[in-house]
């Protein structure tokens, strides 16, 4: 009975060391949407940027930002599509 309470304590203190570990697991996503451009230089990534749901262009090779579409004030993008590699198509959220 004794060593079932110490075991206790022990797996109480490891549980509350790891707390945060637990939030990194949590948190929000920064990236919800990630997709590959047909010929695989271009990522469009669908994120957060000022409350409000953006599509980031980013190169593959260099992860540096391209473009980045912004709609209307109350206007969200939703899910998007490659339609070649120069064009994506995007629903939009309202």
């Amino acid at each position: 009975m004794i060593r079932l309470f110490i075991g206790l304590i022990f797996l109480s203190i490891s549980i509350s060391s790891n707390a945060n570990d637990l939030e990194q697991f949590t948190k929000d996503t920064e990236y919800e949407s990630v997709k590959i451009s047909p010929d695989g230089k271009h990522l469009a990534v669908r994120t957060t940027f000022k409350n409000r749901k953006v599509l980031a262009f980013l190169e593959v090779e260099s992860k540096k930002l391209v473009y980045l579409l912004r709609l209307a004030q109350n206007e969200g993008v939703g899910n998007f599509y490659w339609v070649n590699n120069e064009r994506v198509v995007t629903h939009i959220n309202y």
